[in-house]
């Protein structure tokens, strides 16, 4: 996904329903003490701070790509809680770790069978891996923003749409299992989001998904994909207020 892209007020709008799988995905961590913990796509670093502060580690690592999330992470920073700018892919840590953790930033990542095999290797014995990452990409939502990217003008510069890595809860175990993981939770939810329109679920995609489409087109062409996407939505799923936008995600936690 390309660099600096992310506008954290925008995607900070509906910040209470985007952090309610964060909360559900602590349940599933099982704390010990000094741990070494480090978070994978950590935004602008309040949620690595809760996590922190619940954990009580020893130390904590929150990385991400974006330059505008981590400009908010520094007020988060304490002496065992450091961020650093770095993608995910590029990230060859010496240390291993006790906790991994990711919510909702693996979904940009492709090729999940060698992404998770790399997370794998960099946990302690007894490590623990928890992981969300949403799960609705066939949602009219997503469906239509895809194919409005792989139509003219929009097709020549975004090349097709974006093709989620994500995979079924039925793969994700075996996968867990076939790495070695000794105990496993995998399930899907759906997060029923009340909003105050469908306009509101419009706002919230601005913040997530679109913006893998605003960073490579032009403002005058990025402006015209918005209302062309806001007309063919509105077409398929109708308009209403207040609006039920159900969100599906996938949590995942397993124990080396």
């Amino acid at each position: 996904m390309p660099e600096n892209l992310w506008d954290a007020k925008q995607y900070d709008h509906f910040v209470t329903e985007r952090s309610q799988p964060f909360h559900d995905l602590m349940t599933l961590i099982q704390p010990f003490e000094n741990m070494n913990v480090v978070d994978l796509g950590c935004g602008t670093g309040a949620l690595t701070r809760q996590l922190h502060d619940k954990l009580k580690p020893i130390s904590t690592l929150g990385i991400d790509s974006s330059v505008e999330m981590l400009q908010e992470s520094k007020k988060f920073e304490t002496e065992n809680l450091k961020f650093l700018k770095i993608k995910v892919e590029d990230f060859h840590p010496k240390e291993k770790f006790n906790l991994i953790l990711s919510n909702a930033a693996l979904q940009w990542i492709p090729n999940h069978q060698k992404l998770f095999s790399n997370l794998y290797q960099w946990l302690e014995n007894n490590g623990q891996l928890a992981v969300q990452v949403p799960s609705n990409f066939e949602y009219p939502s997503h469906t239509i923003a895809n194919k409005i990217a792989s139509e003219a003008p929009f097709a020549v510069i975004l090349k097709g749409g974006y093709k989620s890595p994500v995979l079924t809860i039925e793969e994700y175990s075996s996968l867990l299992y076939s790495l070695g993981f000794k105990e496993q939770i995998v399930r899907q939810q759906v997060y029923a989001h009340l909003m105050d329109s469908t306009d509101s679920l419009i706002d919230w995609v601005k913040g997530s998904l679109l913006t893998y489409y605003k960073s490579p087109l032009p403002n005058g062409l990025y402006t015209e994909f918005l209302k062309v996407y806001r007309r063919r939505l509105l077409d398929e799923i109708g308009w209403s207020s207040p609006f039920l936008f159900p969100m599906k995600r996938t949590l995942i936690w397993a124990k080396k």
